[in-house]
């Protein structure tokens, strides 16, 4: 299985971070839970396709990664090429995204991506 690559490089405005994942870097894999506690491993839902990667800050909308979700429309090799990753459960969580949406509450795949992490509001 080919990992995924970062496609667009991303920048942050902390010091003590670098910017993001460089164009064609090796996206970082990882295994997180679900809303039903099943563990779900990144690579195994990419596949080696190009994904949109959608790391949730707490009280992000999911409705918003819906509508991207969307705006991918499906792959030829399925469902919408979206994972999203939150701290914790969305509040509206959708029993039917057409998507996964895993929960991160430690901030580990924000760090791996090199990410700041979530400020509580």
């Amino acid at each position: 299985m080919t990992a995924p690559f970062v496609s667009s490089s991303s920048a942050n405005t902390r010091d003590s971070l670098p910017a993001g994942l460089e164009r064609g870097e090796r996206a970082p894999d990882f295994v997180l839970p679900g809303p039903t506690s099943r563990h779900v491993r990144f690579y195994g839902i990419a596949g080696g396709r190009p994904m949109a990667l959608v790391l949730g800050r707490n009280g992000d909308p999911l409705d918003e990664v819906v509508h991207l979700a969307e705006g991918l429309g499906e792959s030829p090799d399925g469902p919408p090429p979206v994972v999203a990753v939150f701290p914790h459960i969305p509040g509206a969580m959708p029993p039917d995204a057409p998507f996964p949406v895993l929960v991160d509450t430690e901030g580990e795949v924000r760090k791996s991506y090199r990410v700041p992490p979530d400020e509580e509001t």
